[in-house]
């Protein structure tokens, strides 16, 4: 009956631990550890494995490791839950010499929690009071968010996680917003819900880090401006030690989109190493040539915005090369996209009769339907007037 009773104690202790650690795992993967897989994966090479470890060291390899299972947070949490509760159900056997049955379970628990904490301590970067939720930046951590969710160009949540009516300080996060409001094609009505100082609202003109580069990319593909999306990207990922999965992605879309398909080969057969990501590259596989790249829908959108008279990018102005943009994409939801970024440029910068001609030249299309969107109508009347 006692030995009835330890192993009925030993299940729920085991359950216990697998729930809890679960639970604790997902909510700092959908928060935390899912951004920071973008950065750095687990690659199933032992060319790249060799390499980092001569870099890096094996404490990063193993960090990557576990990282990569986050691309999915639900997995993630599932795997360390089930290497906590090994570890648990190995240190319960190592105490079945304590005497006391609640001391004989409590310990476990407790060296579990503590290799827990360690664990997510070294998956997130983060200082262990932070794991906790002390000392932690609540912008940084919606920006994390932010982040992962342009990363699946999932706009209605962006704009869901910022629509409180809490005035935005964060230039990232108004970035990230507009980028959203951009691609739904209602920054025109929303730009100014927000305070607005100048065009750094739309971007930022500082770039301090690989992080910051990668969402500049990210703007750039939004507006169309593909030779500016594959900069960034490739710079980003220079520092990154060409290991973040999510500057690959981009660095093969940007150049499927120029036809330089042996370039983007290339990164393909490096992110296929990584395993969340080989689906993604068997269609993107489909894709190095002009037959089928010309049928997917976004590489074909995309390819319309490439200026063809080999200026150099951003040489007569950002303004002008998306207008440039906007017009060889009419018809199209890139087109509405491009129109709504350079309208709510020119506002910031106080380009009025540029505002105007372009106002002119777009209203009453479908890629500039009227009524206005609400700012463009108030700034069109007013520079009008003027």
């Amino acid at each position: 009956m006692k030995e009835k009773k330890n192993w009925i104690i030993r299940v729920v202790t085991a359950l216990v631990c697998f729930c809890t650690s679960g639970v604790a795992f997902w909510l700092l993967g959908i928060r935390v550890l899912q951004y920071k897989e973008c950065w750095s994966t687990f690659y199933y090479n032992s060319k790249i494995a060799n390499e980092i470890l001569s870099i890096e060291g094996l404490p990063y390899l193993v960090r990557t490791f576990f990282l990569q299972f986050f691309a999915n947070p639900i997995h993630g949490a599932i795997v360390i839950a089930s290497l906590l509760t090994c570890i648990m159900i190995a240190l319960t056997i190592t105490t079945k010499k304590v005497k006391n049955i609640w001391m004989k379970n409590a310990l476990p628990l407790f060296f579990t929690f503590i290799i827990g904490t360690l664990i997510a301590t070294s998956l997130s970067g983060m200082g262990l009071l932070q794991v906790f939720g002390f000392h932690v930046d609540p912008q940084n951590m919606q920006f994390m968010r932010l982040s992962v969710m342009t990363r699946h160009q999932d706009w209605d949540a962006i704009i869901s996680e910022t629509g409180d009516n809490t005035p935005i300080s964060n230039l990232l996060i108004q970035n990230t917003l507009n980028t959203a409001l951009a691609e739904k094609g209602i920054l025109g009505d929303k730009i100014f819900d927000q305070p607005c100082e100048d065009i750094r609202s739309i971007y930022v003109d500082v770039i301090k880090t690989p992080e910051i580069a990668a969402m500049l990319s990210d703007i750039y593909y939004s507006m169309g401006h593909i030779a500016q999306a594959q900069r960034y990207a490739f710079e980003a990922n220079e520092k990154m030690n060409n290991l973040s999965p999510r500057l690959l992605q981009r660095l093969v879309q940007t150049n499927i989109i120029y036809g330089q398909y042996d370039v983007a080969k290339k990164y393909l057969k490096w992110l296929d190493n990584a395993y969340y990501y080989h689906d993604w590259c068997e269609h993107y596989y489909t894709l190095l040539s002009d037959n089928t790249s010309n049928a997917d829908p976004e590489i074909s959108m995309k390819r319309k915005c490439l200026i063809e008279d080999n200026r150099f990018s951003g040489i007569r102005g950002l303004d002008d090369d998306l207008l440039h943009i906007a017009r060889a994409t009419k018809g199209t939801t890139q087109c509405r996209t491009t129109l709504h970024y350079l309208g709510s440029l020119y506002i910031l910068a106080g380009y009025e009769q540029q505002f105007v001609s372009m106002i002119d030249e777009f209203k009453g299309t479908p890629d500039l339907p009227q009524p206005l969107p609400h700012y463009f109508e108030e700034y069109y009347k007013r520079a009008k007037t003027e």
